[in-house]
């Protein structure tokens, strides 16, 4: 099945300009420090999440962490060498399962910049920005793409699997080990609803997804949600409903954080 690369979409934009970090209570090592010894395989975090120096607003409910990883980002000098510390960059995974722990019910993946970014500087449009190809991509939608501000997101079909280490990002390999080792039946299908903001150097990646598979408001003729063809045949006024509510959920905890950040 093709699939969207959260890497490819999220980790490409860490840079920050020389001396971002001048505001920040912290230093990026500090936060990084911080940010693994908060979110620790198996924790559990509710209504709300402190990314680093910022807190963002979660979905109710009990969510597990999957998958955390945090480090320090520097700025490139040209002609080589490393100048200090200019950031620091974060990446979650958390999941939601039934009362049971053996059913994926939803996923929120985040990531982005630790610190708070103050530079002027700006980052490339992200790939929610350009149009994408992808067979199982449902809804594109950019808000902005001005320079200094980005508003991007994307509805599409992703499947949750065991995945080989080999070409994959370290999120999706922890990800799928950890369901795999707590008995999560795979594959789950998910729907997500991805987002991108960003104000100058500061951004944030989105991506909050469910599984439609456990869904009793699904259609009957369609067992699992991977058997959709989302291109070549369009889904019935059922199916669509499903996946704007979906969309309408991801897109209220964006609004959420985009007001908490003052994006």
């Amino acid at each position: 099945m093709k699939r969207i690369h959260l890497a490819a979409l999220g980790l490409s934009c860490v840079l920050l300009a020389q001396g971002a970090w001048a505001l920040s209570f912290k230093t990026p090592r500090e936060l990084v420090k911080e940010f693994d010894a908060r979110y620790v395989s198996g924790a559990t975090v509710t209504d709300s999440l402190q990314f680093g120096e910022k807190k963002l607003p979660l979905p109710a409910g009990k969510w597990t962490v999957s998958y955390a990883h945090a480090e320090v980002t520097h700025t490139q000098i040209e002609g080589g060498g490393v100048d200090y510390d200019t950031g620091a960059y974060g990446a979650l995974s958390l999941v939601k399962l039934d009362d049971a722990g053996h059913q994926l019910q939803a996923r929120l993946i985040v990531t982005g910049q630790l610190s708070a970014a103050k530079s002027r500087g700006w980052y490339n449009l992200s790939g929610f920005c350009e149009p994408l190809n992808n067979d199982y991509v449902y809804q594109q939608d950019v808000r902005s793409r001005n320079e200094h501000r980005q508003d991007c997101a994307a509805t599409y079909l992703s499947v949750v699997r065991p995945r080989a280490e080999d070409g994959k990002d370290k999120l999706e390999v922890a990800e799928a080990a950890f369901l795999a080792q707590k008995g999560v039946a795979l594959p789950a299908v998910i729907i997500e609803r991805a987002s991108f903001m960003s104000r100058y150097m500061d951004a944030i990646n989105l991506h909050y997804g469910v599984n439609m598979d456990l869904d009793t408001g699904k259609p009957e003729k369609l067992q699992f949600w991977s058997e959709a063809d989302w291109k070549k045949k369009a889904l019935d006024a059922a199916q669509q409903d499903l996946v704007k509510r979906v969309a309408l959920q991801g897109d209220a905890l964006r609004d959420k954080i985009r007001e908490a950040l003052d994006y």
